[in-house]
């Protein structure tokens, strides 16, 4: 029995993951198309310009990983706050890459990644949060 809700729970992480990343899209193409930078520096493949695609895809990966963070906290005392900081310190973790680019990434660019990261995780963690069960 206890599979279903799990199964639940990754259907809510991957779901709103999905519009995360949707949302987060509309943010990039807004930017995108005032102007904003679209290449960053990956390390292994150098300058790249990023696509809608890459903002879904990402989305729905942290929709799921979320919801893995969140099948663990569930049941525990005050799981909802050992999720929500748990997911905080993930969110200042994924901001590091934007701040070792190099100078030839724009500032402008670096923002609105941030923005975008931001959005998804508003979109993800208070949605599960809400899913969790405290002791």
């Amino acid at each position: 029995m206890a599979s279903v809700p799990n199964a639940r729970l990754f259907a809510e992480g991957g779901v709103s993951g999905f519009v995360g990343g949707a949302v987060a899209t509309v943010v990039w193409l807004g930017a995108e198309s005032a102007g904003v930078s679209t290449l960053v520096d990956v390390p292994a493949l150098g300058p790249t310009a990023l696509q809608w695609t890459n903002f879904v895809t990402v989305g729905v990966l942290t929709g799921l990983g979320a919801a893995l963070v969140a099948l663990l906290a569930d049941g525990r005392r005050n799981a909802r706050r050992l999720f929500t900081t748990i997911a905080l310190v993930m969110l200042v973790l994924s901001m590091a890459p934007l701040v070792v680019q190099p100078d030839t990434v724009a500032l402008s660019t670096r923002i609105v990644l941030a923005l975008t990261q931001v959005v998804l995780y508003l979109t993800v963690v208070p949605r599960l949060a809400d899913r969790l069960r405290a002791r």
